[in-house]
């Protein structure tokens, strides 16, 4: 997984046991899917930015 983590509020896609890409947003330092609950952590495989830019994606 990627060691960085995105800035506050990012609006990200992640992949949750390497499955389909989904959105989410980082928050307080956790990633949340559209209705605010906290994705599992262990689960999140990859995270990219929603604009598509590879700067911050693990392949």
């Amino acid at each position: 997984m990627n060691n960085e983590l995105p800035v506050e509020r990012q609006l990200v896609l992640v992949t949750l046991d390497n499955r389909d890409w989904q959105p989410a947003t980082f928050r307080y330092g956790q990633f949340v899917d559209a209705y605010g609950l906290p994705l599992d952590s262990e689960k999140i495989s990859n995270w990219r930015p929603v604009d598509g830019s590879g700067a911050n994606a693990v392949e």
